[in-house]
């Protein structure tokens, strides 16, 4: 394998990684996918200790068969939409305790979630109508801009354009940003609708509105999912998708640099195996997908590369990942992240 030279190579098997792997694989595309684990999906994987069988996040998503779901194309076009039984979740979640009170089931659907909102919180319908005014504008605006890339539709495109319009005044906006302005001090409301936050981040402080409002504007809209069997199930296919179509996943190999070529363009990548790391291996890669943070990007790469990455993510926070896993911690993740 050392020397070889591939169009794409992929550091790290998360189930975005594994995703663009295979959508390169299956459009002819000689690719290599390099994970340092010894198995794949990041995340979306499972281990075991002792008789226990752990997947180390929760991974419900938006329903992918619905076709506005963003998903909806991608896996549809490769294949696993039809071959993973998907489980539905009802209600979206329930919340009690706190200032919320009682128990309180969030539905699934924008007027079943707007209307038990409304009647549990009378006092903020002014407020929940509004945000869920902003969610299903941005929802209906994501499903013009698919479709319209589907359908090479300007329409489409122009339509979709219009109903994000109302992400640009919020564009740098955290969940708590918007949360304070649309219900005040009023906590019960906020509870209600965030209760699942800990799924996304550990602080709306720090959880990015416009990605807030996607992501559960998406469960909103067409309810949860589990995949049977495990998140595992869905990375497994993915990686089998690279392999058929004549690409490489190496596993138990540390990706740990980046070389450029004269010009300044990633050219090589190189990695070890984490239990013989004196021995280097390399290879040639027209493009680097880089499926990992970027202070751990920053640190693969040299001048000028490293460059550009810094000047672009070196005055931004760390956050914590979509999927960061919570087994008995004590401290905020975000902390843990900066030791």
């Amino acid at each position: 394998m050392s020397g070889d030279s591939f169009d794409a190579v992929i550091i790290g098997s998360g189930l975005g990684g594994l995703t663009a792997a295979a959508l390169l694989a299956k459009a002819g595309r000689k690719v290599c996918v390099i994970e340092r684990n010894h198995s794949v999906g990041g995340a979306a994987s499972a281990f075991k200790k002792g008789a226990l069988t752990i997947e180390p996040a929760l991974h419900q998503t938006a329903d992918p068969r619905d076709p506005s779901e963003p998903k909806h194309e991608i896996l549809k076009e490769l294949g696993p939409l039809d071959e993973i039984e998907w489980v539905p979740v009802s209600p979206f979640f329930s919340v009690h305790g706190g200032p919320v009170g009682d128990p309180f089931d969030l539905p699934v659907g924008f007027d079943a979630a707007r209307e038990a909102m409304r009647r549990r919180f009378p006092e903020s319908r002014p407020g929940i109508d509004q945000l869920f005014a902003l969610i299903e504008a941005i929802q209906a605006g994501i499903t013009d801009l698919s479709r319209a890339r589907a359908d090479r539709s300007v329409g489409g495109l122009l339509r979709g354009v219009l109903e994000l319009r109302s992400l640009v005044g919020d564009w740098r906006a955290s969940l708590d940003d918007v949360l304070a302005r649309t219900f005040d001090d009023h906590e019960a409301p906020k509870f209600a609708l965030a209760g699942n936050l800990s799924y996304y981040a550990d602080d709306p402080r720090c959880m990015w509105w416009p990605f807030f409002a996607l992501a559960q504007g998406a469960f909103l809209k067409v309810g949860g999912v589990f995949i049977k069997g495990g998140s595992r199930v869905l990375s497994m296919k993915l990686a089998r998708i690279v392999m058929k179509s004549g690409g490489s996943v190496l596993l138990g190999r540390e990706a740990i640099g980046i070389d450029a070529d004269a010009k300044g363009r990633p050219a090589f990548v190189r990695y070890v195996d984490p239990k013989v790391p004196a021995v280097v291996e390399r290879v040639g890669a027209k493009v680097v997908l880089a499926n990992c943070g970027p202070d751990v990007l920053v640190d693969l790469l040299d001048m000028p590369l490293r460059g550009s990455i810094e000047r672009a993510y070196s005055a931004r926070a760390i956050s914590t990942s979509l999927f960061t896993a919570h087994f008995g911690i004590n401290a905020p993740p975000a902390k843990l992240m900066t030791l």
